[in-house]
């Protein structure tokens, strides 16, 4: 039986892993800018416009996804829910054609 506490670590170890991958994918991701991921997303956006960074626990995979958060206005890089049903249960695609969805922050 899983607990909260090691629940909470496998999250942050499924993410952690799923990190490396990216760093030693991210060439592909300057070579082919149709296709992103919410981490990439962002980063390049906390880079170049600022704002801040919001985790959630994901509904997609066994990780965290990201928001991108800047005046009062959450952004979500996401697949569209068309895409996800296509994917077989076990997929954790790396780069995807997805969507911006937009949310007001509560507060």
């Amino acid at each position: 039986m899983i607990n909260a506490k090691s629940s909470k670590f496998i999250l942050r170890l499924n993410t952690f892993a799923f990190m490396v991958v990216l760093f030693w994918t991210w060439p592909y991701r300057l070579i082919d800018n149709t296709r992103n991921n919410c981490y990439f997303y962002v980063l390049e956006k906390l880079i170049a416009c600022g704002g801040k960074a919001k985790w959630y626990k994901s509904n997609a995979w066994w990780g965290y996804h990201v928001a991108w958060v800047k005046d009062g206005i959450e952004y979500h890089y996401d697949m569209t829910r068309e895409d996800r049903k296509k994917l077989p249960w076990w997929a954790i695609p790396v780069y995807y054609k997805g969507v911006v969805r937009t949310k007001k922050e509560k507060r």
